[in-house]
């Protein structure tokens, strides 16, 4: 698998399976593969701990996997707040 274009998207995160999760954005939904990264984001250690409806920013490398076709390898993943006004 080759990685060719880094993309940072934002949006909501929905199922959860293994590490791979996928995120709805306001015009499509994409599979998220956070294996790459250093912690693993839906475990429970450390700060950050993903769960479904979760808003969140990704930053990763856009791949295209013969099996399992457009996905992001996720470099960096950031939780976003909602302000409540």
């Amino acid at each position: 698998m080759e990685y060719q274009t880094l993309i940072s998207l934002s949006g909501e995160v929905e199922d959860i399976n293994g590490r791979e999760f996928t995120l709805r954005t306001d015009h499509q939904e994409i599979t998220m593969d956070t294996k790459a990264m250093e912690r693993n984001p839906f475990d429970s250690v450390g700060h950050q701990q993903l769960s479904p409806s979760d808003r969140i920013h990704v930053i990763g490398w856009l791949s295209e996997d013969l099996f399992d076709g457009l996905q992001i390898e996720a470099k960096n993943v950031v939780t976003l707040e909602t302000l409540d006004i």
